[in-house]
């Protein structure tokens, strides 16, 4: 599964509090990967979650993906403009 998975994915939470929130992978380490959405989990203190507790989805912000791929600094209103576009009208929870 983890072959799939690649910075830059839109990916959602499967349970607890932040159940159903969107988030974009900012790295992935073997069965862990640090989410961020740019307003409650900020790019600076991204959330450690297990794989196994997010839904990803075939979605990729390709501007953060390559920025992350080429070691530039992300800002946490790229973050939030990359979620509003992928998810279009559908307004999430906790933007």
């Amino acid at each position: 599964m983890s072959g799939e998975l690649v910075a830059g994915q839109l990916a959602y939470s499967k349970a607890g509090r932040d159940k159903d929130f969107p988030y974009l992978v900012m790295r992935i380490e073997a069965n862990i990967a640090w989410v961020a959405d740019g307003k409650v989990r900020r790019v600076e203190n991204p959330k450690r979650k297990n794989i196994r507790h997010l839904r990803f989805t075939h979605s990729i912000a390709h501007t953060i993906a390559e920025k992350l791929a080429a070691g530039v600094a992300v800002t946490n209103a790229e973050v939030r403009q990359a979620l509003q576009d992928l998810l279009g009208s559908d307004q999430p929870k906790g933007l």
